[in-house]
C-alpha cells in the first residue's frame, strides 16, 4: 500500500495503478466475510497458526474458503 501511495505520489500512475489492480483482489477477499475470519484463514494456509475463530465469529463456507484462498495463490 505504501508503495503504491508513493509511486502516485511521485507522479507514477500508470505503475501505482497496476500495484493497485494486483492487491485490490487480495484486499477484497480479506474483507469478504467478517474480520479477521478470513485473515486468519490465509495466515494458516501459509503456515501461520492463529486457532481457532471464537464466537459470535464462525469459519468462513467451504465456497468463502476457496475464494479467500484463491486470490492468494
Amino acid at each position: 500500500m505504501k508503495e503504491m501511495i508513493t509511486l502516485f505520489l511521485e507522479g507514477k500512475v500508470d505503475e501505482a495503478s497496476h500495484l493497485h489492480q494486483t492487491l485490490y483482489p487480495k484486499c477484497k477477499a480479506l474483507f469478504s466475510a467478517p474480520s479477521p475470519v478470513p485473515v486468519k484463514r490465509v495466515l494458516s494456509h501459509i503456515g501461520i497458526e492463529t486457532g481457532p475463530v471464537r464466537l459470535p465469529m464462525v469459519s468462513l463456507t467451504e465456497e468463502e474458503e476457496k475464494n479467500v484462498l484463491q486470490a492468494f495463490l
